[in-house]
């Protein structure tokens, strides 16, 4: 009896790919890969690792067992984990920045200028000398000016 490979799988298609012996020929579509759990394995009823399914990698949104597969997360999100799901978004007022589509961490979500970001609280705060709301890119921060002075870092 021939076994199915894991859910999104598939073995090379060309017609000179050698016939596949065991679930490491099975392949995972783009930006995906197979991902072991030790579990009661649903083939054998034992308890082992053994592949479930195609997941999306890091920096990569979507389900690698439909036809909506895996896409990078763009310019404005990051996926920090491997799995069939979407992109988290960067915090307000933050994105990110130069080229990078497939982003895998908030660490790489920037603030706009004269703010960064908190990782703690997930969000970009005003620089200190500068007032207002990072997180609002309508607002942003502001010198505070000859009158006035801001030591920490913060929306206010």
């Amino acid at each position: 009896m021939c076994v199915a490979c894991p859910l999104g799988g598939f073995t090379d298609p060309s017609p000179d790919a050698e016939l596949p012996t065991s679930v490491t020929d099975c392949l995972c579509p783009t930006n995906s890969k197979q991902v072991y759990e030790v579990g009661l394995n649903p083939i054998t009823q034992q308890i082992e690792p053994y592949v479930r399914a195609c997941q999306c990698n890091k920096g990569y949104g979507g389900d690698a067992t439909t036809l909506v597969q895996c896409t990078q997360c763009g310019n404005s999100a990051y996926k920090d984990e491997v799995g069939n799901v979407q992109c988290t978004a960067c915090p307000a007022g933050s994105s990110i920045a130069g080229e990078n589509q497939a982003a895998t961490d908030i660490g790489e979500c920037v603030c706009q200028e004269h703010a960064e970001m908190n990782v703690e609280m997930g969000r970009c705060e005003c620089l200190p000398g500068y007032g207002g709301d990072a997180s609002n890119t309508a607002v942003g921060c502001s010198p505070c000016g000859q009158r006035a002075y801001k030591s920490e870092r913060g929306n206010s």
